[in-house]
C-alpha cells in the first residue's frame, strides 16, 4: 500500500473532523493510544501572507492544523511559530508544542533539544504557521536550525528564504530520522497526509515523497486574519464587524496611540515578507462610526520597503463623508523580494486616540507567470 496520500487524497483525512472527540489547545495534552493497524495523519501549514490551501472535492480552507486520526491539535490563540506532534513507537500520541523560532532565542535551543531527546520509534509531524526564520543578525542561530531541521530529513530549505509554507512527518530508526513525507511551498499553504503503521522498520528504506505545491491562478490573503504575523500598535485588532457610516466591512482597527516624530500614529507591520509577482493591495479606508467629532480628519498610507505608496487624508466633514474610501494599489515594484509593508495611520490634529478602519485589506495575488 502506498503510504504517502497525495494533497489530493487529504480531504479524505480531513472528513474525520466530523467525528472529533478531543480538542488539544497546549502541550500537556497526553495519553491517547493509537490503533494497531494504522494512523492517519494531517499536518497543514502556512507562511505568513500566503493563501490558505483549499483542500481539493471541497471548499474547506484550512491554515494551521494537525490531525492525528480524530485529533484535532490547533493552537486557538493563533501564536506564530513551529507546530510539532509527537507520537510515541506503538503510535500513542505524546505532545503538541509551538517553538517561536523567529521571537523566542530560548525557544530554538528548546526545539533542538526536543527533537534530540526523542527515543528511537518516535515520529514528528511538523508544520509552520507564519514565519519560522529567525531575522537577520541571527546567522548563527540559523545555521544551527538550518542543521537540525536536515538531521530531521528535511530536503528542502524553509529557513533560507522568508515566508514559506513547510510541513515534514518523519520517523526516527536506529540509524537516525527517516523522512515519511515533506511538503513546501512559497507560494501557497500546504497540506501533508500519510497513513503510518506500526511496523516501522518497513521505513528503514522508504524514500519520502516530496510535495511542491504551487499556486495555480489568481488568490486572496485576508490581512485581518494575518495579524499574529504583523508587529502593531497596541489596542490593534481585526473587528469583524467594522462600521464607516451605515456600511460595514470586516476590518482592522489600529487606534493612534503611539507618537512617532511628534504625530500620535497607529500602524501593523508585517516585517520581512515576500510578496508573489503581480500583487495588489485592495481595502477600504473610513473613520470609524461614532468617532468622526472626535477629530479633524486622519491619513492612511501604505508603505512598502519604507517607501510611502499610497496616502490619503480622510475629514470627517468631507464631500460624501462619512463612507468608505475604496483603494486598489499595485504592489508589482515590491514583489520578488524580501520587504516590511506596512498599514499606517496618523492623526491630523496630534490627537491621540483618534480611530479608522481598514475595511477588508486583503492581498490580491495574480495568477502565476
Amino acid at each position: 500500500m502506498r503510504q504517502v496520500l497525495q494533497l489530493g487524497l487529504a480531504l479524505l483525512v480531513l472528513a474525520s473532523l466530523l467525528r472529533v472527540t478531543s480538542l488539544f489547545t497546549s502541550s500537556t495534552a497526553r495519553g491517547v493510544v493509537g490503533p494497531t493497524d494504522g494512523l492517519s495523519i494531517l499536518a497543514v501549514a502556512k507562511g505568513p501572507l500566503l493563501p490558505a490551501v483549499t483542500l481539493p472535492g471541497g471548499s474547506e480552507v484550512v491554515d494551521d492544523l494537525i490531525l492525528v486520526d480524530d485529533l484535532i491539535l490547533k493552537f486557538l490563540d493563533r501564536r506564530t511559530g513551529l507546530r510539532v506532534a509527537s507520537l510515541g513507537p506503538d503510535l500513542v500520541f505524546g505532545e503538541h508544542k509551538n517553538f517561536d523560532l523567529v521571537g523566542d532565542q530560548e525557544a530554538r535551543g528548546e526545539f533542538i533539544r526536543f527533537c534530540d531527546s526523542q527515543p528511537v520509534g518516535t515520529i514528528l509531524a511538523l508544520a509552520n504557521f507564519g514565519a519560522i526564520r529567525p531575522r537577520a543578525g541571527d546567522d548563527e542561530l540559523r545555521d544551527d536550525l538550518a542543521a537540525e531541521l536536515a538531521r530531521l530529513g528535511a530536503r528542502t530549505s524553509p529557513l533560507a528564504t522568508p515566508g514559506v509554507s513547510w510541513a515534514l512527518i518523519t520517523v526516527r530508526r536506529p540509524g537516525g530520522w527517516r523522512p515519511l513525507a515533506e511538503a513546501y511551498s512559497a507560494e501557497r499553504g500546504v497540506a501533508l497526509a500519510i497513513t503510518v503503521t506500526p511496523d516501522l522498520e518497513h521505513y528503514d528504506e522508504h524514500v519520502a515523497e516530496l510535495v511542491i505545491g504551487e499556486r495555480q491562478g489568481p488568490a486572496e490573503v485576508p490581512l485581518e486574519d494575518e495579524l499574529s504575523n504583523a508587529e502593531a500598535t497596541r489596542f490593534t485588532q481585526r473587528i469583524r464587524f467594522g462600521f464607516v457610516g451605515n456600511q460595514v466591512r470586516s476590518t482592522i482597527s489600529t487606534p493612534v496611540e503611539q507618537r512617532v516624530a511628534g504625530i500620535w500614529s497607529g500602524s501593523v507591520n508585517w516585517r520581512g515578507v515576500t510578496l508573489p509577482e503581480g500583487t495588489h493591495l485592495r481595502t477600504g479606508i473610513g473613520i470609524r462610526r461614532g468617532y468622526e467629532g472626535k477629530t479633524t480628519g486622519l491619513r492612511f498610507s501604505l508603505v512598502a520597503d519604507g517607501q510611502v505608496v499610497r496616502t490619503q487624508t480622510i475629514a470627517p466633514d468631507g464631500p460624501g463623508q462619512p463612507r468608505w474610501e475604496d483603494w486598489d494599489v499595485d504592489l508589482s515594484a515590491f514583489c520578488g523580494r524580501e520587504i516590511d509593508l506596512e498599514l499606517r495611520m496618523e492623526s491630523t490634529d496630534d490627537e491621540r486616540g483618534d480611530q479608522g478602519l481598514w475595511g477588508a485589506p486583503r492581498l490580491v495575488l495574480g495568477s502565476p507567470r
